[in-house]
């Protein structure tokens, strides 16, 4: 490197230090903003001398800065170099408006002395009109962004860690709208037009008519067959719709198209004009798929934000949280002192937690003891999970074999015409849902309770241990609901069956846990008006949000034996979104404690991720290790992937493709491809270890080199005020 490079790079590391000062000066210079690499920067370490005030202090600064032609050129570059160089002066801000006010006077008089050519203001002028559309086209998406009025009133009155949830209950709603209207043009609609069109050929004689009795008997176990009723039949039973049956998802909808057994493959000339079959495959497919991609995306964009850039470490968190921790887009006066009690209360937590690490340093029987309580109250978190599991099961059971009761007083009073056949009731067929659904809100709050004898260090550990169990609770919820009717794949129409309890579940948590819990609030609220004790109800953030996560978790079970459950979905997150406003605005008040809403939202997404990992799973071994009944598209076969493969890939057996697809689904394969895939993860894990090792390395060298240049301007600082002592002795000395 030549003299001239070298003075060159430390000028404009000088200038902006925070760039990396070679590759930045020699940028600098290929450009033409640097003309001159001898021009002094020695404005950047002038202080202010004794007896001179700030005006004469700002022109000394000023005359310096002057000098420098790449200072003053009028462009963008030369103006976002002076806002950087006077960033970096260690001078006040009175100064520095001093110096800004001087510089932005001489260089609007330079350019109108020497005014720029037609191309550079004609390219000035279009970048700052393309500048201005792309603020003005984000203002206008900002506004037209659903429930935007809404989630800013809640932001302004409960803060930016409230809001959260509504986001994602919005960004769920959005999604779960897209695959609706993908099944309902692909599925539902097409399924319709061919059972319009097998109407209007269809002719019946009375020999037909007698020979379909025993189609019409076994079509109340497979209801697909309910098109070769006999009108008179069928018009019997689709007249006998209740009010309950929007609740049960049973009766009238059990045939309709709002499950498996309602679709059929059609005619052979049906297949050749639209393959309901292959639509009805790659319409999931795709939409699970599309759903597996959108969270995979979130959650790594949030993991990085989390915990990826700040691997680090965080520095002078008591000094972020004094000057930073405000959240702006508070707009109310008692909004505004909760969060400022929450600061303190936070303040307060983290010395306390700083405190007791260092005692908890040398106290050995009170690890002793944490331990033990934690091996207790982990023991009794099984304990509960195994018993919600046997009672869901046993509840199941004891719904199955109604279940089957119901379905022989139907046979005997449509075959022998006996109207004294009781039909199952609505509570009695939403027992199960409702159980469910209570125990998911009350056992999670005596998790809330427990967990503070296990004495965490951290409050938000205490936080996430509470929400993974909550989280593994829910799990264990629906793997039984899935594993008992698999368990029954020789009985009734389980694809349907198993669409059926979803839907009541997915009701029976609206019905409670927003109806019910939003009124429970209401009336607690209006009770804290009288007898303040009580306490406002409070919006309780994680609990809410894992309640969406395993709505989410439901449909992406029930999705494809239930395509219009997307609908069902829409409506209720939609009908959610509206209560909980009201809800939160008019009973609940801010919480004192703050929310870090950023890593809390990350453990979300993968939640998210993990059960909708575990759905696909299931559905995979749903697809080729279960046996399917009589009923819907994929009927006729042992396993469902055979009429998969046969209507959507036009494959049979004995076909060399066919053969290779059965190859890779053997045990071996699957076990060679899962241990590739772990040797990749674990390669993947080693290659970002080192690297963040690197990143550790290159922190410390940059550490060391800001210490460097720290020294060297010190150094400079002080000869050349020496220097400037001397000259203003012999000046002295003269006079």
């Amino acid at each position: 490197m030549s003299d001239n490079d070298y003075e060159l790079e430390m000028h404009t590391s000088l200038l902006r230090p925070r760039m990396h000062s070679t590759s930045h000066s020699r940028d600098m210079a290929t450009l033409g903003i640097i003309s001159d690499p001898d021009v002094t920067t020695d404005f950047l370490h002038l202080k202010n001398e004794e007896g001179v005030d700030g005006d004469q202090h700002a022109k000394q600064i000023f005359n310096e800065m002057e000098k420098n032609s790449a200072l003053m050129d009028n462009n963008p570059l030369a103006e976002q170099l002076r806002m950087d160089t006077l960033r970096e002066m260690p001078q006040g801000l009175a100064i520095k408006r001093s110096v800004k006010i001087k510089l932005t006077n001489t260089v609007s008089r330079k350019s109108k002395s020497s005014p720029l050519s037609f191309g550079k203001r004609f390219k000035y002028r279009i970048s700052i009109a393309l500048k201005r559309l792309n603020l003005a086209f984000r203002d206008i998406l900002s506004s037209c962004e659903l429930w935007y009025s809404s989630l800013k009133s809640i932001e302004g009155h409960f803060g930016s860690g409230v809001v959260t949830y509504f986001k994602f209950l919005r960004w769920l709603f959005l999604m779960n709208l897209i695959v609706f209207v993908i099944s309902l043009s692909f599925v539902v609609i097409p399924q319709q037009i061919q059972n319009k069109q097998m109407e209007l050929n269809k002719t019946s004689t009375i020999g037909d008519l007698v020979k379909s009795i025993p189609d019409q008997v076994s079509s109340l176990f497979f209801p697909n067959q309910a098109e070769n009723f006999p009108d008179n039949i069928t018009s019997n039973k689709l007249s006998q719709f209740k009010i309950g049956n929007l609740f049960t998802g049973e009766g009238h909808l059990t045939d309709s198209f709002m499950y498996y057994g309602g679709y059929s493959v059609g005619t052979q000339e049906d297949l050749q004009t639209y393959s309901t079959p292959k639509a009805y495959f790659f319409t999931s497919l795709f939409a699970y798929l599309f759903t597996f991609i959108i969270i995979s995306v979130r959650m790594a964009r949030s993991y990085r934000k989390s915990f990826i850039e700040t691997s680090g470490g965080l520095k002078h968190v008591y000094a972020h949280k004094v000057f930073c921790g405000w959240d702006f887009s508070i707009a109310t006066e008692k909004a505004a002192k909760l969060k400022s009690e929450a600061i303190a209360r936070e303040l307060k937590d983290n010395l306390e937690e700083d405190l007791r690490a260092e005692l908890l340093q040398s106290n050995c029987i009170h690890d002793i003891y944490v331990k033990f309580m934690r091996i207790i109250i982990n023991a009794l978190f099984l304990f509960v999970l195994t018993g919600t599991g046997v009672l869901v099961h046993f509840l199941l059971h004891r719904s199955l074999l109604s279940k089957l009761g119901n379905i022989s007083g139907e046979v005997i009073r449509v075959v022998l015409n006996d109207e004294s056949a009781t039909e199952p009731g609505t509570g009695e067929s939403m027992l199960l849902s409702v159980v469910v659904t209570t125990i998911l809100i009350v056992i999670p709050k005596f998790f809330s309770w427990v967990v503070r004898f296990e004495e965490y260090r951290r409050p938000r550990t205490s936080l996430y241990v509470t929400m993974v169990r909550t989280f593994l609770l829910e799990l264990v919820v629906v793997a039984i609901l899935v594993v008992f009717w698999l368990q029954r794949d020789i009985l009734l129409c389980w694809e349907t069956s198993l669409g059926q309890e979803v839907y009541r579940l997915i009701m029976a948590d609206f019905i409670v846990a927003v109806v019910a819990m939003t009124i429970a609030e209401f009336i607690r609220s209006r009770l804290n008006e009288w007898y303040p004790r009580i306490g406002a109800p409070g919006f309780d953030i994680s609990r809410n949000t894992l309640n969406l996560i395993h709505n989410q978790t439901l449909f992406w079970v029930g999705f494809f034996f239930s395509p219009l459950l997307s609908f069902v979905m829409v409506v209720k997150m939609y009908l959610t979104f509206h209560i909980k406003k009201f809800g939160l605005l008019r009973n609940c008040e801010p919480s004192s404690r703050s929310w870090r809403a950023t890593q809390t939202e990350t453990l979300f997404f993968v939640f998210t991720f993990i059960a909708l990992l575990c759905v696909l799973v299931a559905y995979g071994y749903i697809i080729t290790r279960v046996y399917t009944s009589d009923c819907g598209l994929f009927s006729g076969s042992n396993y469902m992937y055979e009429k998969i493969l046969e209507h959507a890939f036009q494959l049979q057996k004995g076909n060399d493709f066919w053969d290779f697809l059965m190859f890779l689904t053997k045990p071996g394969v699957v076990a060679g491809v899962l241990l590739t895939m772990c040797a990749g993860v674990y390669y993947l894990r080693a290659q970002s270890i080192a690297q963040m090792q690197m990143v550790k390395i290159l922190r410390q060298m940059l550490y060391a080199e800001a210490k460097d240049k720290e020294y060297l301007l010190e150094k400079l600082s002080t000869v050349t005020g020496g220097r400037k002592s001397q000259i203003r002795r012999s000046q002295y000395k003269e006079n």
